[in-house]
């Protein structure tokens, strides 16, 4: 994957084609350059409505997709891990989180931070509703810090101030959806991983995770 060569609706959907073939061949409404940008920019940054997506079905990739394409991108010794992992992430969502009001991107260049607090959240165009744990599903990292503290510490806050109760298997099966998700199209794409690691790293780092977390995707569940 590269920049795209032209603001086009034709330069989107072939791009489409490449990193996620589901969304291709679709309608695509590509808005008008702002006109008070003059001159020739070095770049130009937009967004594109596909299909008429919002954010409820704008979701990672689902565990099926992992199953049958991450294993390409792991090491021999993850793939077993990998397919356990997604057996538990079907079992942890099978059933639906009540829905609140998501910012939907909450990544860390969507959020400014002065001191340890958080002092403005920006980008609320993917914003409506979803559960809450799907909100927190980028916080454990890789680009949130090394360690699972921030997820930790907002997940009590948020529990105070709301009085609901936060499910840290939710938030890490959305995690795990999303942190695979990310490696699988980057890498299927030529893109280096943000946190330029590889994908196995990816995998050894969702483990240290679920660890610090005191989580075993990988023990049998209770029957119910």
């Amino acid at each position: 994957m590269k920049w795209l060569a032209e603001c086009s609706a034709a330069a989107l959907d072939e791009a489409l084609r490449v990193v996620a073939p589901e969304l291709s061949g679709g309608p695509v409404t590509v808005p008008v350059p702002d006109p008070a940008v003059k001159g020739d920019p070095l770049w130009w940054s937009s967004s594109a409505v596909v299909c008429e997506l919002g954010v409820a079905q704008l979701l990672p990739a689902t565990t099926q997709t992992l199953r049958e394409r991450f294993g390409r991108w792991a090491r021999p010794d993850q793939r077993r891990i990998i397919m356990r992992w997604c057996d538990w992430c079907d079992a942890v969502l099978a059933s639906p989180g009540p829905a609140v009001l998501v910012h939907g991107d909450l990544h860390g260049n969507n959020q400014v931070w002065d001191r340890g607090k958080l002092r403005l959240v920006v980008d609320f165009e993917t914003a409506g509703a979803a559960e809450p744990e799907y909100d927190l599903r980028l916080f454990p990292g890789p680009d949130m810090g090394p360690g699972v503290e921030l997820l930790t510490s907002v997940m009590r806050h948020y529990q105070k101030i709301t009085g609901r109760y936060l499910s840290t298997d939710r938030v890490m099966a959305w995690h795990l959806r999303t942190a695979l998700d990310d490696a699988l199209w980057r890498s299927e794409a030529g893109i280096p991983l943000t946190d330029h690691r590889t994908p196995p790293e990816r995998v050894d780092d969702l483990a240290a995770r679920f660890t610090m977390l005191g989580i075993d995707p990988e023990a049998p569940r209770p029957l119910r």
